[in-house]
């Protein structure tokens, strides 16, 4: 039987524009990988790209949260598809705070940049002219390096916020 990290360490999760043009492939809960339509990526604008990242990483989200809960409700058994209530002042004030959390991330050369606050409202933004100046290929691996920065940035905040809060005896 798998455990929740396992079957979170499988998953796939797939998400697009509207138009088809571009792709998100998210595994291994931190690994992206963009693909483009033929022709998309030299069609496509840094605006429209920071337009299109921004739709991908909250439809990522959303399936990323359903499928936590999909997992967490085939190892316990029983249908959940939100958290428990919080159990005591700790545990509210742990997601009070998670909820304000903002995390951030970018590539190495700093073109990409990416945020996210509060689990939920995300946001990117692409130097001008990197577009121009990259090549697909270029751009998908920057993408993917911002991502894993901010992932790696939400994780260590969580963890920090578990440590301070949750761990606290009182």
């Amino acid at each position: 039987m798998y455990t929740l990290g396992e079957r979170l360490d499988d998953l796939r999760l797939i998400a697009a524009t509207d138009d088809g043009a571009v792709t998100a492939i998210l595994t291994q809960r931190t690994n992206l990988r963009l693909q483009f339509a033929p022709g998309a990526y030299r069609r496509r604008t840094d605006a429209q790209l920071e337009f299109d990242l921004r739709v991908i990483a909250t439809r990522l989200w959303v399936a990323r949260t359903r499928a936590y809960y999909e997992a967490l409700s085939d190892i316990k058994g029983e249908k959940i598809t939100t958290e428990r209530p919080a159990y005591g002042s700790r545990s509210q004030q742990y997601r009070t705070e998670r909820a304000d959390l903002t995390a951030h991330g970018a590539c190495a050369d700093n073109r990409i940049k990416v945020r996210v606050h509060g689990l939920r409202d995300w946001d990117v933004s692409i130097q001008p002219g990197t577009t121009a100046a990259l090549s697909a290929d270029e751009f998908v691996d920057r993408v993917g390096q911002a991502t894993r920065s901010l992932l790696d940035d939400l994780q260590g905040k969580v963890r920090e916020l578990k440590r301070r809060i949750l761990s606290e005896t009182r």
